[in-house]
């Protein structure tokens, strides 16, 4: 009774499935070292719009992460991957700092 159930459930979603047509030029028999490569090649043959990792004359990583890991849309802090303990009792900023603070500036 348990398997008719589960397939019953599991049926459609596998009948519907499908893979997204950005990844129609890739052979998924493949495995290893080949499906990597064709997985390589879409990657860097459609992402053109390549940044610096760091730069004082245009927009680098640095940059576009002050943007993209804000902890909400109105915040001026960015989320921490890997924490930060600052030693207070404040558990907030153990995960988040503001965006303008960073390991690599001059101060």
């Amino acid at each position: 009774m348990k398997i008719k159930l589960l397939i019953s459930l599991f049926f459609p979603l596998a009948l519907f499935s499908q893979t997204p047509e950005y990844y129609s030029s890739i052979d998924f028999t493949q495995t290893g070292e080949d499906l990597k490569a064709q997985l390589t090649s879409l990657i860097t043959e459609t992402h053109t719009n390549q940044l610096n990792y760091t730069s004082s004359n245009s927009v680098d990583t640095w940059d576009v992460i002050k943007q993209s890991d804000l902890a909400n849309p109105t915040s001026d802090d960015v989320l921490l991957i890997y924490g930060f303990n600052d030693y207070d009792s404040s558990t907030y900023n153990d995960r988040t700092r503001h965006k303008d603070l960073s390991c690599h500036s001059s101060s």
